[in-house]
C-alpha cells in the first residue's frame, strides 16, 4: 500500500492511497459450504489533522474492487459486461503517536 500527500497547513494533511487487497468469503447454503479468494486494487483519499504533537485525527475512505474472475464465455452467458465486487469503507481513526 501506497500513500502520498501533502500538508495543506502546518496541522493538517490530504492523501490519497493506492494498493493490493485480498479479500476471502465463506458461505453455507443448504448444507454446502462455499468458499474463495479474490484480489482487488484499493484507492482511497484521507485527511488528517493534529490535535497535539501526540495526537491527530483521521478521516479516510476507501473503496476496493475485485474481479470476479469470469471469463468471456461465463459474462456472455450471464449477459454482463463485467463482474466484480466493490467494497466502500469509511474510516475515522483518532491517531497516537509515541
Amino acid at each position: 500500500m501506497a500513500r502520498l500527500g501533502f500538508n495543506v497547513s502546518d496541522s493538517t494533511a490530504v492523501y490519497g492511497r493506492v494498493g493490493y487487497q485480498r479479500g476471502r468469503a465463506s458461505e453455507q447454503f443448504d448444507g454446502e459450504s462455499f468458499s474463495g479468494s479474490r484480489d482487488g486494487l484499493r484507492f482511497g483519499l484521507g485527511l488528517e489533522t493534529n490535535l497535539s504533537q501526540k495526537t491527530a485525527l483521521r478521516f479516510e475512505y476507501n473503496r476496493t474492487r475485485y474481479s470476479l474472475g469470469l471469463d468471456s464465455e461465463d459474462r456472455e452467458f450471464l449477459g454482463i459486461d463485467s463482474a466484480g465486487i466493490t467494497n466502500n469503507q469509511a474510516v475515522i481513526a483518532f491517531v497516537f503517536r509515541l
